[in-house]
């Protein structure tokens, strides 16, 4: 039993120490999802308050077999989270943003499939985005909505989009439409849709591009009035806006 408790505190004590650099050094020579997920439950990663090892936010599919997902761990009681956000292709590792408050760290495994992922997602919405771009934008916006708290505050990016909307500037709301960001994809949708009831044309690729979305519904992380953390799907989305 004096055995027992001793390892036991011995591991906790190891998990204790591990910090932002020794996790990203850890992380980043991965080759697997599967061998992510053993890693943070089998080694680093520390039961939280809800009896998780691991805390999800968001799982979605993004097109050709590739996925995106938010998720959170700790490596110590009561410790600060770290918060990935990753980019998979089935069970391969693409790319991921690791932060845990200030720090962050961007993590490539795999350039030749951030090209493949690009390059199907130019053919798709005719862009030439390149894989600065795929960097950039793939987790730019972090959230949904036309107003979040008790304030109903509207976000930065939804009040955009209502001025474009107003103003009725298509190439403005397809810039989010374009975005490779699934929340600027849903308010560029929203958008998009709002425009062709008010009778605005649409070109066939916009159209083209909203049934592609509509179909493969990713999910969108979401705050509707205080509801913070509802994922909806993008068709559910624009059946709520009435279309």
């Amino acid at each position: 039993m004096l055995l027992t408790a001793s390892l036991l505190f011995a591991l906790n004590l190891a998990l204790a120490s591990i910090d932002f650099e020794e996790v990203e050094s850890r992380i980043k020579d991965l080759k697997s999802y599967t061998a992510l997920v053993d890693l943070i439950e089998k080694e680093i990663g520390y039961t939280d308050f809800y009896g998780n090892k691991i805390s999800y936010t968001v799982k979605r599919e993004i097109g050709d077999e590739f996925q995106h997902e938010r998720f959170g761990f700790i490596t110590e009681e009561y410790g600060e989270y770290f918060h990935v956000s990753l980019v998979k292709h089935n069970d391969k590792l693409v790319y991921c943003k690791l932060s845990q408050g200030r720090k962050d760290r961007d993590i490539i495994f795999d350039e030749v499939e951030i090209e493949k992922y690009t390059n199907y997602f130019n053919k798709k919405f005719n862009t030439v985005k390149t894989a600065k771009d795929f960097k950039k934008e793939v987790d730019s916006i972090w959230m949904f909505s036309k107003g979040c708290g008790f304030s109903g505050e509207p976000t930065k990016e939804w009040k955009k989009i209502e001025s474009y909307i107003d103003d009725q500037k298509v190439d403005k709301v397809r810039d989010f439409l374009h975005s490779m960001n699934i929340e600027s994809q849903a308010y560029g949708l929203i958008g998009m849709l709002e425009l062709k009831k008010q009778g605005v044309p649409l070109s066939e690729k916009d159209m083209e591009i909203i049934k592609y979305l509509r179909e493969i519904n990713s999910g969108v992380y979401t705050c509707m009035g205080c509801i913070l953390g509802e994922v909806i799907g993008l068709n559910q989305l624009a059946e709520y806006w009435g279309n």
